[in-house]
């Protein structure tokens, strides 16, 4: 099954998305366009802030990527996203977080280590499931294990974000992009979740 939207391919947008995609292939290292950024570009102002927020809270910011990309693998998992999941677990892998964190992530988030890195996963999975629970211990553990103030609102940022595109990709029935999906297959990995099956 495709994608609920119409995916607007490279050469074939206006001069203002392409540039988009162009920086979005140049800041994330990749040759092809995402079918999430895809989806999106038919309207160019969701798409311009979508984008905004990608480069402000995914690629800068005060956290290693490989723990903000951790956080996105961890919310798609939760909320049983396959197309982000994908996509995430690749991405994770290139940047080599351990196969043990990766299967932990896939399986039981508080298998993590070290402890600093499991407490920001399950902190972020809290603020997706009820933000009114935390507590002020589970603050003080986080600056306990020498995570700043700063640090803490760019993990808030980054959950947000990879909340809200979770639910958009969901929402727009993406499915797996084969890029990704050779990928996987290469690397012998997988997120465990069922993929969309065509009507």
């Amino acid at each position: 099954m495709e994608t609920y939207f119409k995916l607007t391919q490279e050469g074939m947008a206006d001069e203002r998305v392409e540039a988009m995609y162009s920086d979005i292939k140049t800041k994330f290292n990749v040759t092809f366009i995402p079918d999430f950024f895809k989806a999106l570009a038919f309207h160019e102002s969701l798409f311009a802030g979508i984008w905004d927020g990608y480069q402000k809270l995914l690629v800068e910011g005060t956290i290693p990527k490989n723990i903000k990309e951790m956080i996105f693998l961890t919310i798609a998992i939760h909320k049983g996203c396959n197309y982000c999941s994908s996509t995430h677990l690749a991405v994770c892998n290139m940047l080599e977080v351990s196969n043990d964190n990766l299967s932990s992530i896939l399986k039981n988030v508080e298998d993590v280590n070290p402890r600093r890195v499991r407490l920001i996963l399950e902190f972020s999975l809290s603020l997706i499931s009820n933000p009114r629970s935390i507590a002020d211990e589970t603050y003080d553990d986080l600056k306990a294990e020498g995570i700043t103030e700063e640090e803490i609102v760019d993990i808030i940022g980054i959950t947000i974000l990879s909340n809200t595109a979770v639910n958009m990709a969901q929402s727009m029935g993406l499915s797996v992009e084969e890029e990704i999906q050779e990928y996987l297959d290469q690397e012998d990995l997988q997120t465990g979740l069922r993929p969309k099956i065509a009507a």
